[in-house]
């Protein structure tokens, strides 16, 4: 279900609870559990994080996947835009607590 969040966020935004679990083959309990897992409140709160999610990455300007041999220099411009982005919300994502956590006992 995760991966499907990841790779459609603008569809689960419009989706209901019950069209997001048809399309990952689990139950509506499947995904009220994955949000709390996640640390959201519910389905809704997972629906309003993708938005602010949406909406931040088309402030960021929009990032092409078009890569062209006759522009080269656009194109690598293009990847290292959607590696940043990549990153951003990888970090954006990190548990502190939970991280820190991991760091103090990775150091004992």
């Amino acid at each position: 279900m995760g991966d499907y969040i990841v790779r459609n966020p603008k569809k689960v935004v419009d989706m209901t609870v019950g069209e997001l679990a048809k399309e990952c083959g689990v139950s509506e309990a499947s995904v009220s559990r994955f949000c709390k897992r996640i640390e959201l409140k519910g389905f809704h709160h997972l629906k309003i994080s993708l938005a602010r999610e949406l909406v931040d990455a088309k402030d960021d300007g929009e990032i092409s996947g078009h890569i062209s041999v006759d522009d080269m220099e656009g194109s690598l411009r293009g990847i290292l835009s959607n590696k940043m982005e990549e990153l951003r919300r990888t970090v954006a994502m990190i548990d502190r607590e939970k991280l820190k956590k991991i760091l103090e006992a990775a150091k004992s």
